[in-house]
């Protein structure tokens, strides 16, 4: 390894090590627990997700139960995950432009791919992130209890590259408690599957479309994914890339499969809240827009919305059955499995509502009958870790048109 590129990864280790070790440095032994939530708040509102998480946790010492304290730090913890891809984000973006691992041009040479960095990246989750998320789920756990949750912040932005990806702002209630909950579990299947699979790839690979949007365009968006997925999986150079890495992987994989089965029931659980509300929508987070005005949420009529994100009718109305049932595939064999006597697979008929509603297909697809248990790839995860799954679901895509 040349001298720039060890300069830069040990900048990158340095930099995240320095994000999640300051802490709040502003205490004060007089501190009440509402003046901590009161601190936390503040620093949420400035994007400071490191010192808000502090904040809160001191909060929770004081008074372990504090509905509000507990709400903030799951809020906390998300927003300092972002805080730590944006600044690995525009690290890897400075990396690839001031070394010759960004080049394109090669001329006679073979592409430069740089050197594995699969443990550089373990290190940094392990050693900032991996633990974090525990905290988040206890408090989720702690509040379902409560019936009624009235958390309010004038700001609260998730961002990346500068940009925010998310904006919100006002009451968060108890519908709001899912969401966060079920983004907090999906944070730490991502950290679960980091430290359990080899993270080594080719950074060249990795192209991302200026104007990538998910929202406005779901097949160009769907169309670049799988043309990512194919173009690390196939590199020969690294040919273990998502494969079982280190001697816990086995672990790490079912706690992901896990947890990536409560991200999903969380997010179903959410929309039932959410048809339980009949109160102003106005100041809410995740949200229905009342178009008949019946003071109720009718799906196939009212759009929902999370901040400046709108979700239509037949997508909204779409999501919950088929979150339900993806739950249930991901806690197949698992502790969490409450159907341990009966297999939950995920059928090719069930993605039908959704991606009619999205405009990918016009009628039902192929092969509905098709089930793919995917479970097992995660309870009894085999060498190939989460490299088998993808590359089956690359075949199915193929098989199905997509």
């Amino acid at each position: 390894m040349n001298k720039t590129r060890l300069v830069w990864l040990l900048s990158l280790l340095l930099a995240v090590a320095g994000l999640f070790a300051c802490g709040a440095d502003d205490e004060d032994d007089g501190y009440t627990a509402d003046d901590y939530v009161n601190l936390g708040k503040k620093h949420l509102t400035k994007n400071e997700g490191v010192e808000a998480a502090a904040a809160f946790q001191s909060a929770i010492e004081l008074e372990p139960r504090h509905v509000d304290a507990n709400f903030g730090l799951q809020l906390a913890h998300t927003q300092a995950l972002f805080n730590l891809a944006d600044t690995l984000v525009n690290m890897v973006e400075d990396l690839l432009t001031q070394t010759d691992w960004g080049r394109t041009d090669y001329g006679d040479q073979a592409p430069v791919t740089g050197p594995p960095i699969g443990e550089s990246l373990q290190a940094i989750v392990r050693d900032t992130v991996g633990q974090v998320f525990t905290e988040a789920d206890g408090a989720y756990k702690l509040l379902l209890d409560e019936n009624e949750i009235d958390f309010f912040l004038s700001r609260y932005d998730l961002v990346l590259l500068g940009e925010p990806l998310l904006e919100l702002g006002g009451e968060f209630d108890k519908t709001d408690l899912h969401v966060v909950g079920a983004v907090a579990a999906l944070l730490t299947a991502v950290a679960d599957l980091a430290q359990g699979v080899n993270l080594d790839l080719n950074l060249n690979a990795v192209y991302i479309p200026a104007d990538l949007d998910l929202a406005s365009d779901p097949a160009g968006f769907l169309d670049w994914l799988l043309g990512l997925l194919d173009a690390l999986l196939s590199d020969d150079a690294f040919d273990r890339f998502l494969a079982l890495d280190s001697a816990e992987g086995v672990a790490f994989m079912q706690s992901a499969g896990v947890n990536l089965g409560n991200a999903f029931a969380r997010f179903a659980a959410a929309f039932e809240q959410l048809a339980q509300e009949t109160d102003a929508q106005d100041d809410d987070q995740f949200a229905y827009r009342d178009e008949n005005g019946n003071g109720k949420y009718d799906a196939l009529v009212d759009p929902v919305q999370l901040g400046a994100l709108v979700i239509e009718p037949a997508i909204a109305a779409a999501l919950p059955e088929l979150c339900r049932n993806l739950s249930l595939a991901f806690w197949e064999g698992s502790a969490a499995d409450p159907n341990p006597l009966l297999p939950d697979k995920i059928y090719v008929s069930m993605l039908d509502d959704l991606l009619i509603a999205l405009g990918l297909i016009d009628d039902d697809l192929p092969l509905g009958w098709l089930g793919i248990n995917i479970g097992r790839f995660f309870a009894e995860p085999s060498a190939d870790g989460l490299r088998g799954l993808l590359l089956m679901l690359l075949d199915v895509t193929e098989m199905l048109g997509l």
